[in-house]
């Protein structure tokens, strides 16, 4: 139910698992298991959101979303394993994209019931600390398999709501991501695309595309500033 450009191929993500595809020779790589929460019914199938890929520290970084907000960081290697763990929980978002900004990169997150966020991006792995590891087992069309799994304790620092002091800015940022700035939500966004050099001296610029046809608006999100629209 979301496909996104990887090393080797395509990521396919299913209700139960990640897996590379690739496109030339049309083969399907080893199937791994998405991360769940602890609480969670391992038999009802997780949908993914949205996702973002882009570059952290010069090396490839993909994020995938959960319908639960949980973020999972996804290193996909020459070979076409895949590394799937845990990184972090935002609200619910339905789309995700990098922008650099300044010597580093941020998070916009797209949100559905709230305002839009930016987060800096602090590192590319989260701690295991809450972690545990377990086996899965995930019916496919030939036969049944057992798969190894992370089960984890989401991050419950931030408040899903826009922020309206200092201390639910704090309460918002993890381990790994920083809160930065919000945007009212308007029309939702339906693409998103990075674009560089729009404003001399100023960084994180996203063109964001909301509604359809004729009645479609092209938003310029400036990090840190706010948005222009053009129709």
């Amino acid at each position: 139910h979301h496909i996104l450009p990887c090393v080797g191929g395509v990521l396919v993500c299913s209700g139960y698992t990640l897996s590379v595809v690739n496109v030339e020779e049309g083969e399907k790589g080893t199937s791994y298991a998405i991360p769940r929460r602890i609480s969670a019914d391992e038999r009802l199938p997780l949908v993914i959101s949205c996702s973002a890929t882009g570059e952290f520290s010069g090396s490839p970084f993909i994020l995938i979303q959960s319908e639960f907000g949980d973020l999972y960081s996804v290193e996909v290697d020459d070979g076409g394993s895949v590394d799937v763990s845990y990184y972090a929980t935002t609200p619910v978002g339905f789309l995700m994209a990098f922008v650099p900004y300044q010597d580093g990169t941020d998070l916009f997150v797209a949100c559905e019931a709230s305002a839009h966020r930016f987060y800096q991006v602090t590192t590319k792995t989260h701690s295991t600390e809450e972690t545990q590891r377990g086996t899965v087992t995930v019916e496919f069309k030939d036969a049944a398999q057992d798969l190894e799994i992370q089960l984890f304790q989401p991050d419950d620092k931030y408040c899903g709501y826009p922020p309206n002091n200092d201390e639910d800015i704090q309460v918002e940022s993890s381990r790994v991501l920083n809160y930065c700035d919000s945007l009212p939500s308007s029309a939702p966004f339906i693409g998103a695309t990075n674009v560089q050099n729009v404003r001399p001296g100023v960084f994180g610029h996203l063109c964001c595309m909301s509604g359809r046809g004729t009645s479609a608006t092209v938003s310029t999100v400036v990090h840190a500033v706010g948005f222009d629209t053009d129709q």
